[in-house]
C-alpha cells in the first residue's frame, strides 16, 4: 500500500489548525493573518483500509478508506506551538487525486480550536474554521493549506 499521498493530504489539513491558536475570540475585528507549520518528520500516520481493500490489482483508497494523523506544529519561529488531531476519511477519486473529508483539533494550553471541510480538491485548500472552545471559544474564518515535500503550510484567517 502506497500511503504516501493519503497521507500527505492528511498532514496537509491537520496543520491548518494552530493559526487560530494565536488569536481570542474577542477580537471585533478579523485578526492579521498567522502562518504555521507542520513538518511530515514530526507527524505520525495510521490508515485505516475499509472494504474493498487495497491489493496490487487495486493499488488506491477507495471511499471509506480513513487516516488518524497526529502531529506537532510550529509557529515561525521554529518553536513547538501544540499538537494537532486529525482523520480523513476518502469520500472519492484515486491515488494521489483523492478527495477526503477533514477533520481536525488543535490542541492548545488555553484551548482547543475546530476545523472541518473537504481536502484534495486544489493545490491549495482552504477549510473552514468551525469553532473552538477556551480562549477560542466562538472562533470562525478560514484557513490556506499549502503542502510542501517536507512540511505543511498554513494561512490562518481567523474572525471572532
Amino acid at each position: 500500500m502506497n500511503l504516501k499521498p493519503l497521507s500527505a493530504v492528511a498532514a496537509v489539513a491537520s496543520v491548518v489548525l494552530i493559526g487560530a491558536a494565536f488569536t481570542s475570540s474577542s477580537a471585533q475585528r478579523p485578526a492579521e493573518p498567522i502562518d504555521l507549520e507542520m513538518r511530515f518528520s514530526e507527524a505520525k500516520f495510521q490508515m485505516i483500509d475499509n472494504p474493498p481493500h487495497m491489493t496490487k490489482k487495486r493499488p488506491s483508497e477507495s471511499p471509506g478508506d480513513m487516516v488518524v494523523a497526529r502531529a506537532w506544529l510550529r509557529d515561525p519561529a521554529g518553536d513547538r506551538a501544540g499538537r494537532m488531531h486529525s482523520t480523513f476519511t476518502v469520500t472519492g477519486g484515486k491515488s494521489p487525486n483523492t478527495t477526503e473529508l477533514a477533520t481536525a483539533i488543535i490542541q492548545l494550553d488555553d484551548g482547543q480550536i475546530a476545523v472541518q471541510g473537504v481536502i484534495g480538491t486544489e493545490s491549495t485548500d482552504v477549510l473552514p474554521i468551525v469553532g473552538g472552545s477556551g480562549a477560542y471559544e466562538g472562533a470562525g474564518g478560514s484557513v490556506e493549506i499549502t503542502t510542501g515535500r517536507r512540511a505543511v503550510t498554513f494561512v490562518l484567517n481567523i474572525m471572532p
